[in-house]
């Protein structure tokens, strides 16, 4: 949640900079760039957050999910216990091709690769909050507003 939080602008927006595929996004990648390249992907925090749609695909802290419905949840559940969800691109970006393009990089899709592999095109980002969180009410999720 926090991933896509960060990357939609809180939900206001498609992508960080906006709800259209920015026309520069035609000329990045397939490589990485310095942090802050390309200008345009930056969220409108201040500040801002840099290279959410733009760079490697990121390990984000989710496991697959199954529906309580389904007869083979426990055996499916077993076997995906250590697979982890990836936000910020897809297959493709994961493995190396760092090209922007609206479908690989809609940060409301979700990628799950096992948490020992290792890919060219996949990193992680570490972040702390800006203030303590002491108070229930600094713990609120997404749903709860």
């Amino acid at each position: 949640l926090e991933f896509y939080y960060a990357a939609t602008n809180g939900g206001k927006t498609k992508y960080p900079w906006g709800d259209e595929m920015h026309p520069d996004a035609v000329a990045v990648g397939p490589e990485l760039q310095p942090v802050g390249q390309p200008p345009f992907d930056q969220t409108r925090h201040t500040p801002p957050i840099f290279g959410m749609c733009s760079g490697v695909a990121e390990w984000v802290d989710d496991q697959l999910r199954f529906s309580p419905v389904d007869q083979q949840q426990a055996y499916i559940s077993a076997l995906e216990r250590n697979r982890f969800a990836i936000k910020g691109g897809s297959r493709k970006v994961i493995l190396g091709n760092l090209l922007v393009t609206a479908e690989d990089r809609n940060p409301r899709t979700t990628e799950y690769s096992d948490r020992l592999e290792k890919f060219d095109g996949l990193g992680c980002r570490y972040a702390r909050s800006a203030r303590p969180r002491l108070k229930p009410e600094d713990f609120q999720t997404l749903l709860d507003k």
